[in-house]
């Protein structure tokens, strides 16, 4: 396993068409010794549908769009500000 990440379905659903687009999300590995370090990272596109919901069509994005976004951290991770 690389790592893993947590979200509530919820928080998609919320948004604009229910969609998240070109999300950079970081992935932390539970087994590790140090839960709090990412140990990777990955995109995402995400479209949540429910009963009489119309699919988005989702597009990869380019590095510009990935670094627009901060990405979603796990809340394990320790953050520190510069």
């Amino acid at each position: 396993m690389i790592g893993h990440f947590e979200m509530a379905i919820s928080k998609i659903y919320n948004m604009k068409k229910h969609v998240m687009e070109n999300q950079t999300i970081g992935l932390c590995n539970p087994n590790s010794k140090d839960f709090s370090e990412i140990t990777g990272y990955l995109i995402v596109n995400v479209n949540i549908q429910g009963p009489g919901d119309e699919a988005s069509e989702l597009k990869m994005g380019t590095e510009k769009d990935f670094a627009a976004k901060s990405p979603l951290m796990p809340s394990s991770v320790k953050k520190s500000y510069k």
